[in-house]
């Protein structure tokens, strides 16, 4: 299938283009990518960025101080991949939530299993200091997530952005009926990724408009085939990150964490630590499967 493909490294939510700072008047896909990926005025009223993981995520994070994202086709949102992220090789995510409060259904989802579940917290300043400095893309390992320090491409062969997610209302026949982001609803466009891969991993269903996504991704150039891939975090991202443990988290985070990496971390507990006992999951064998 051929297309354009937007992530070519020309485009950035920095430029001025026709109604792009207007979510309600976009009128072009290459309009809506660049708001999207304008990630200033997209997290200008969010503080805090979280992700919600398992122990050792953010191990590793600390220990190889690099960050994993992954192929679409491991993701686990089916609606997702119907509308064709399978048909893409090229694109890689790891997903933050700008919702200010915790939620129990990304506990319940994302930080698996219950008694590893951590959720770790980035300030927006922070972290947009960071996405400035990321120079480098590696290839990192599917099994380990671990950066291959030796096998990398530098960002005029690949692009890292902080792309907001925008979540379609379909009717029952599947036409698309609006586009939301952040609050602001647009009835001119009507995005279709199975149409346009171009705009796959912008786009998700309402039905997981509750998850408010910011996705760190990276969009790698032609004729690079890396299966995983992982960008590096400085010092003062580790040193600016709350990890906080999930609501049946076993046993102490720091002493946890302690085991297997040094570090110095601020953490704090969730707003349900010892309140959920039980839940229709606790013997499913998928929650157990390796992150």
């Amino acid at each position: 299938m051929k297309y354009e493909n937007y992530s070519n490294f020309t485009i950035s939510g920095e430029e001025m283009l026709p109604s792009a700072f207007d979510f309600s008047k976009i009128e072009s896909h290459r309009e809506l990518i660049a708001y999207l990926t304008n990630a200033n005025a997209r997290l200008s009223r969010t503080t805090v960025l979280c992700q919600y993981t398992r122990l050792d995520a953010v191990v590793n994070i600390i220990s190889d101080r690099s960050w994993y994202l992954g192929s679409p086709r491991n993701m686990n949102d089916g609606l997702e991949l119907q509308q064709g992220l399978e048909g893409r090789e090229d694109i890689f995510f790891s997903s933050f939530m700008a919702e200010q409060r915790e939620s129990i259904a990304m506990w319940s989802m994302y930080a698996q299993p219950w008694e590893d579940g951590i959720m770790i917290s980035i300030p927006v300043k922070t972290f947009k200091q960071w996405m400035k400095e990321i120079k480098k893309v590696y290839r990192a390992d599917l099994r380990t997530k671990k950066a291959d320090r030796e096998d990398f491409v530098y960002l005029n062969k690949a692009r890292v952005t902080a792309a907001r997610v925008a979540y379609i209302s379909q009717n029952r026949s599947g036409e698309i009926q609006s586009l939301t982001c952040g609050g602001a609803k647009n009835e001119c466009l009507k995005p279709d990724p199975k149409m346009d891969p171009s705009l796959v991993g912008y786009i998700k269903d309402e039905a997981w408009s509750y998850e408010k996504e910011v996705r760190l991704r990276v969009d790698l150039g032609a004729g690079i085939a890396y299966e995983g891939v992982a960008v590096d975090v400085p010092d003062y991202v580790v040193d600016a990150m709350v990890i906080t443990k999930g609501p049946r988290f076993e046993g102490e985070l720091l002493d946890r964490m302690r085991e297997k990496v040094n570090c110095k971390v601020a953490t704090e507990a969730s707003l349900f630590y010892n309140k959920l006992n039980y839940t229709p999951c606790d013997g499913c064998g998928y929650r157990k499967k390796s992150w």
